[in-house]
This record gives C-alpha cells, sequence and structure tokens, in this order.
C-alpha cells in the first residue's frame, strides 16, 4: 500500500482517507478469499484488521480530546476527561500511528 511510506508523515485528520482504504481493501480481499491461499490471506487479513484497529483507535482518542476541549469552558469536570485521553495519547513530537505505518509497509 503506497500510504505505507508516508504514513509517519500524515496530520491527525490526515488518518482518514488512509484508514477507509485499508477497510475497503480488506473487505475486497475477504470476499475474494475463496480463491486465495488460506494462510496467507489469513495472516494478510490479521494485519490489516490490526492496523484498521489501531487506526480506528486513535480515531476516536482524538475525536473525543476535541469534544471534552469543547466543553471545558462549560464544565471544569471535562478537563480531568480530558486529561485522561491526552495520557493515552503519546506526546506530540512523535507519531503515535507510527507502528501502524510499519505494519502497513510489512503487509505480506
Amino acid at each position: 500500500m503506497a500510504d505505507g511510506h508516508a504514513f509517519d508523515d500524515l496530520d491527525e485528520p490526515g488518518l482518514h482517507a488512509p484508514r477507509k482504504r485499508i477497510k475497503r481493501q480488506r473487505y475486497a480481499v475477504a470476499f475474494f478469499a475463496p480463491l486465495l491461499r488460506r494462510r496467507r490471506l489469513e495472516r494478510y487479513l490479521q494485519a490489516l484488521a490490526a492496523i484498521q484497529d489501531r487506526m480506528g483507535e486513535l480515531n476516536d482518542l482524538f475525536g473525543a480530546r476535541g469534544r471534552y476541549q469543547a466543553l471545558v469552558a462549560a464544565d471544569p469536570a471535562a478537563w480531568f476527561a480530558r486529561g485522561c485521553l491526552a495520557a493515552r495519547l503519546p506526546k506530540p513530537s512523535h507519531a503515535p500511528w507510527r507502528p501502524a505505518g510499519g505494519a502497513l509497509r510489512r503487509l505480506p
């Protein structure tokens, strides 16, 4: 997948398009599963599923962080939730999706 090489440079919103393409690719490969070699197919689908799951988790965390940030002025308790979310995300200087990018480059 071409995005695997530029994956580390994506910003948070830029993750959405490759995530959708990975999902479509996973379902397309699953559709043709009866025609493909089983062992190799299973490894490939597992790798795609793991990447898709990680990207989905990050997307959810980014979205929740934005929603709680919008609430902090009206509800000080939102700071606590925002802090809990921030603890689950890597430091801003490190792209949190790099493991997914490496996994994309290693796909069979």
